[in-house]
């Protein structure tokens, strides 16, 4: 089983799958993800969006800071259970 932040970065989608396992990477698809209800286990962000994950998460889950080298030009990364992801109807603003 994973259990560190990088590990996620270097699993293929299909290996990620096999875990149970989906990662939102980006500001815009980690906020769809929360406002989905989506199970995150975590939010790894770089030191410049540390602040906003914060704000985004409102507390849910931990925030860990990672270096920009890890996430690169993601900035934001939330791995989540895909067992619960249940398509959202919601309109999210552009």
């Amino acid at each position: 089983m994973i259990d560190s932040g990088p590990g996620y970065f270097s699993l293929r989608d299909r290996d990620l799958r096999a875990e149970g396992l989906l990662v939102a990477e980006g500001r815009l698809l980690v906020e769809r993800a929360l406002v989905a209800k989506l199970d995150p286990l975590a939010v790894y962000a770089s030191s410049e969006a540390y602040s906003d994950a914060e704000r985004l998460v409102g507390g849910r889950v931990p925030v860990e800071v990672l270096d920009a080298a890890v996430l690169g030009a993601r900035g934001l990364c939330l791995p989540s259970r895909a067992h619960r992801y249940i398509r959202p109807t919601v309109n999210f603003p552009s």
